[in-house]
């Protein structure tokens, strides 16, 4: 009787990190906001590698997504809205595509005529280092490379949280 009480109680306990670990809110696996963004460097569609420093001193909206991912194929055309209007005034958007085969990215990249940068990340190895766990995924991160906000999944009316979010930044000194 007493293993199969210890063995209930050890099963609710394992039971219960399972599920806490299920669902735990994604916040509590992202990259977190106010720490310094992780550095990464990635080849880009065009074959360079790129890394994060290089857009030290600009705001950046760094952007994780997939061609598998329909919310990220509504929210590719308001990014580069965003890039076109705001790119000459300190503001990049960054795209980090995760697919496994760099044509599935370059058919997205075409269909919606991305000016913005993509970088290649088919392991994933960048999306883990922050955290991600929703698709897609989206960090705002400051001129000092400081992430600002999180921005989880894909809602229509969410765009103009977003770019009330971008504004701050800009608008903020470049050394505050």
């Amino acid at each position: 009787m007493f293993d199969f009480r210890r063995k209930c109680l050890l099963s609710k306990a394992v039971g219960l990190c399972v599920f806490g670990v299920l669902f735990t809110p994604v916040l509590a696996f992202s990259a977190s906001v106010g720490e310094s963004a992780p550095n990464f460097s990635l080849p880009s569609t065009s074959g360079e590698i790129t890394d994060l420093v290089a857009f030290r001193n600009r705001v950046v909206f760094l952007n994780f997504w997939a061609s598998w991912c329909e919310p990220c194929k509504k929210e590719l055309p308001e990014l580069e809205m965003l890039h076109r209007k705001y790119s000459r005034h300190g503001f990049d958007v960054v795209g980090i595509n995760i697919d496994k085969k760099e044509e599935n990215a370059r058919e997205y990249i075409e269909r919606f005529a991305l000016s913005f940068p993509v970088m290649l990340d088919p392991d994933g190895r960048v999306i883990r280092r922050y955290r991600g766990a929703a698709m897609p995924v989206s960090y705002l991160i400051d001129r000092q490379g400081v992430v600002r906000n999180v921005f989880f999944g894909y809602s229509v009316s969410r765009l103009p949280k977003m770019e009330a979010a971008i504004m701050s930044l800009m608008n903020r000194p470049k050394f505050q």
